[in-house]
């Protein structure tokens, strides 16, 4: 059984920073794939569309923020399946 998991902490770790929560949570690639993916929208997006690049910047916050919790009580639920390592 994994360790019990703080729904949360883990949901106002993505709050300040995006992907800390999934960090938190155990799950690091996904957790880098969000922090990487908010920095390009906020500096290449934001700069080249505006309002639009804003919107995606806090779409992909929200749904750290939102993952982070549910995958935290997942994890405490005992319903929480971990991807399987797949061999290329």
């Amino acid at each position: 059984m994994q360790n019990e998991k703080n729904p949360i902490l883990a949901a106002v770790l993505s709050l300040v920073i995006t992907g800390l929560g999934q960090l938190y949570n155990g799950d690091v690639a996904k957790g880098i794939i969000l922090f990487i993916a908010q920095i390009v929208v906020a500096v290449v997006l934001w700069g080249l569309l505006g309002r639009l690049g804003s919107l995606v910047s806090i779409v992909i916050w929200a749904y750290g923020i939102y993952d982070a919790y549910t995958k935290a009580e997942k994890i405490n639920a005992g319903t929480y399946q971990p991807p399987t390592q797949t061999s290329w």
